[in-house]
């Protein structure tokens, strides 16, 4: 995978740390095979300063290497195969000068060829211990990034509720304002008065009701106008107004390049806003830069409410706002200030088992670099000379634990799960074991070793040593880094939906201000002509019961169905046709888990009306002790002998693993059961909760 490619490999201590502790061991070792042999605390003294002058010259070394590299004006020098020279120089020179210390304080001659193999071999463990380290610090470096994007991400959902509800209680409130003031008093002052008017003059009321109210009403809520241009609609709704634009701008606004649809829409709409009622304003269209700059003079100077924030409009001054040309992207604008907005990203925790159950992608490569250290160095610690035996020995540690990580790269990859994650940990084990067997069964066979179970116990701890711990430290590193691109990815996702949620506010908008204009002008304005025609025919009887059942039913029923809350908890939004979703449930998923639930609940309303010719899904969600329980019933044909999974299936596995929750699916008397199990976070569930 691409987290697996180095793209940066930078200069640190820590691998020489980590290497000091098993040189540390292995100078004990060395120690042990003198003629006299010193005294058990000198082994301990002399190991601890051969170690100790390794580690010194190392950061001392490093710590010059980076002053040379910054004050360098060459890439090369910051690329990584200068940084693997740079490991290399340091690991021979700080290992050729702890072989010196080592040799002083012992007090007896050592081999040339052993130094010079250790001096040799050395390097190839520090640049594996350096990998490890880069990986680790690539992990957290993407972790704080992920933690960063996912704040950014809470955010905007915060910011995308408000404005969903702010721009929802503005249009609302604002339909709801003219419906009853242009519409219901005057038409409730007509049933009050007509009582007492004869036929003809009843009929002249309303005529005058409806070319003064309902029509420049409906203009006014969804002006078609507006579609021909700006300035066509700015004329329309005040002819007196004095408009000053260039000839390109007029242009433009004509050919319908200029602004956006839904721009325009709430441009005229904030122009129609602060319009003063006399009439006889001027007004400029001027652009500069990639906006559009609209001044009104006088103005009322009202605020930009939320759905014209969305739009990308902006306030420059009194009476000055600027809207985005054509093609242009808005950026997002917080509705409302955001309490959450200055505190501290929240680190997300990352379980264990889900980093080390991430597949190594190359394992045999790893085991394959360490065995490279591992192998010439007990020629070095036991000061075997070049024989068959000592290279059979050689031999069967080198391809004993690569034997055994090619058998366990076979096997299928873990589960991720806590039975994973020790399955993991008992490969690495195994492959260590391998590696005392490889050595430690012949050695002892030749003779190789000092007598007594003590050899096999030390082997066993060097082993896991050099093979468990860098085995275990790369693997979750690894995971950490694919982990964060995970969510990383799941993050960017969640980002691109709520901008797609931003379209969506626009496109309500419009629809909410197109469907009053509709009721009112097919509806009302249609049935009270129908009224006035009726009048003049002589049929007052039918005509009245007409205008008393606009009065008092069909207009109430207007304003009240603009009084409503657009529902904010509906788990299928868009049902396929001929089905009917009845959700009986009043629990309130947070926003997180409310996204998931509506992807896989459309799904299986898709399913059971495709498949099991379902005309009624129920849905009911229940809280359980660690999260959500979803169960959906149907009255379609049941499940079927030849159903196969599909698309449905594979959305449900996939978003049930990323919750580590579980779906199943059973048929019933009629149709069939589908519980979906959502397990989630005590916040996550706090949050639904509140």
């Amino acid at each position: 995978m691409n987290a697996f490619r180095l793209r940066h490999l930078g200069l640190s201590l820590w691998p020489f740390a980590f290497l000091t502790i098993g040189e540390f061991l292995g100078a004990m070792l060395i120690m042990r095979g003198a003629p006299d042999v010193p005294r058990p605390r000198e082994v301990l003294a002399y190991s601890f300063l051969a170690a100790l002058a390794g580690f010194v010259v190392a950061a001392v070394l490093l710590w010059a290497a980076r002053r040379l590299i910054s004050s360098s004006r060459s890439a090369w020098w910051r690329s990584v195969p200068a940084a693997v020279l740079v490991y290399w120089c340091v690991a021979v020179a700080s290992g050729l000068l702890m072989a010196i210390v080592a040799m002083v304080l012992r007090g007896s001659q050592y081999p040339l060829s052993l130094i010079v193999l250790w001096t040799v071999t050395r390097p190839v463990n520090v640049l594996v211990l350096a990998l490890i380290v880069q990986l680790i610090r690539d992990g957290q470096r993407a972790s704080r990034d992920v933690d960063v994007i996912l704040q950014e991400r809470l955010s905007l959902a915060r910011s995308t509720n408000a404005t969903l509800e702010a721009a929802e209680s503005s249009l609302r409130a604002e339909s709801r304002r003219l419906l009853s003031e242009e519409v219901a008093a005057p038409l409730g002052d007509i049933v009050e008065t007509g009582a007492n008017l004869d036929d003809a003059e009843l009929a002249n009321e309303l005529d005058d009701f409806i070319g003064e109210r309902l029509r420049p009403m409906a203009h006014v809520l969804h002006p078609v106008s507006v579609r021909l241009g700006l300035i066509p609609a700015l004329r329309s709704l005040d002819p007196l107004c004095l408009i000053s634009a260039s000839p390109t701008v007029e242009r433009m606004d004509s050919d319908g390049v200029l602004l956006d649809d839904d721009v325009r829409l709430q441009v005229y709409r904030w122009m129609r806003e602060n319009l003063p009622e006399s009439g006889g304003s001027s007004t400029a269209l001027v652009i500069r830069g990639r906006d559009l700059e609209v001044s009104v003079h006088p103005s009322k100077d009202r605020e930009l409410d939320a759905v014209q924030l969305v739009a990308g409009l902006r306030r420059v001054r009194e009476g000055v706002i600027a809207a985005p040309l054509r093609g242009q992207i808005t950026e997002w604008v917080d509705i409302e200030a955001d309490p959450f907005a200055d505190a501290p990203p929240r680190r997300e925790r990352y379980r264990l088992r889900d980093l080390l159950t991430v597949r190594l992608p190359r394992r045999l490569l790893l085991v394959f670099l360490l065995t490279l250290g591992s192998a010439p160095l007990q020629f070095v610690v036991y000061q075997w000379a070049v024989t068959p035996a000592t290279l059979v020995a050689s031999a069967c540690l080198a391809l004993a634990p690569l034997v055994a990580t090619y058998a366990l790269d076979r096997l299928p990859a873990p589960s991720r799960t806590l039975a994973g994650a020790w399955r993991v940990v008992g490969e690495w084990c195994l492959i260590a074991l391998a590696a005392v067997l490889g050595v430690a069964v012949p050695a002892t066979i030749f003779g190789l070793f000092p007598e007594g179970a003590a050899e096999w116990i030390l082997m066993a701890f060097r082993m896991s040593y050099r093979y468990l711990l860098p085995g275990l430290a790369v693997v979750a590193s690894y995971g950490l880094v694919v982990v964060a691109q995970r969510r990383l990815e799941q993050a960017n996702t969640a980002l691109a939906r709520e901008r797609q949620r931003r379209e969506e506010i626009l496109a309500e908008s419009q629809r909410l201000d197109r469907d009053v204009a509709e009721a009112l002008h097919r509806t009302v304005q249609g049935r009270l002509a129908a009224a006035v025609v009726m009048l003049r025919i002589g049929e007052r009887q039918d005509a009245w019961k007409q205008i008393v059942d606009m009065a008092t039913v069909e207009v109430p029923e207007l304003l009240s169905r603009l009084g409503e809350r657009a529902s904010t908890t509906a788990l299928v939004i868009d049902p396929p046709i001929g089905l009917s979703v009845v959700q009986v449930s009043d629990a309130t998923l947070g926003p997180d888990v409310l996204e998931d639930a509506r992807s896989v609940l459309g799904e299986v309303a898709v399913n059971a009306r495709r498949h099991g010719r379902a005309t009624v899904l129920v849905i009911r969600v229940d809280r359980t002790t660690d999260g959500w329980r979803l169960a959906c019933e149907d009255n379609g044909l049941g499940l079927t002998n030849d159903a196969a999974p599909g698309l449905g299936s594979r959305l449900l596995d996939e978003t049930v693993a990323r919750y580590r929750g579980s779906w199943s699916i059973e048929p019933m008397d009629q149709g069939c059961r589908v519980t979906i199990d959502l397990p989630v976070t005590n916040a996550d569930l706090a949050s639904s909760v509140a």
